[in-house]
């Protein structure tokens, strides 16, 4: 699983543009904002961090073998306005999709699989 920040949301629908033109399938993509109407206004639930909310996040991402240090980041992050993209992706397409990530300026977390 990718998670990455994002700067905001035009950032990251311009993302989940990029992923969908390449076929990458956006039910393998969760977004989480601070702004919970936004978030479903960019993306509806779904992906590793289906229905997860700013509230939820920490627990979710301890779940999935994240580090206390990482969760702080993203929580942090996303209390200031940035957008954290969550995204399942097998090992063949794990390159592409880092590309596309890093082409918005995203702050890549530690991927884990």
């Amino acid at each position: 699983m990718f998670i990455a920040l994002i700067a905001n949301s035009l950032s990251a629908e311009t993302l989940l543009n990029n992923l969908s033109e390449a076929d990458f399938n956006l039910d393998d993509v969760s977004i989480v904002m601070q702004n919970h109407k936004e978030q479903l206004a960019l993306l509806k639930e779904g992906g590793p961090l289906k229905g997860a909310r700013l509230w939820g996040l920490v627990y979710r991402l301890k779940r999935a073998g994240y580090s206390q240090t990482d969760i702080d980041l993203c929580t942090n992050n996303l209390k200031a306005g940035k957008v954290l993209v969550a995204m399942e992706v097998t090992t063949d397409l794990e390159a592409a999709a880092k590309e596309m990530f890093l082409d918005q300026q995203a702050q890549m977390i530690e991927l884990k699989l």
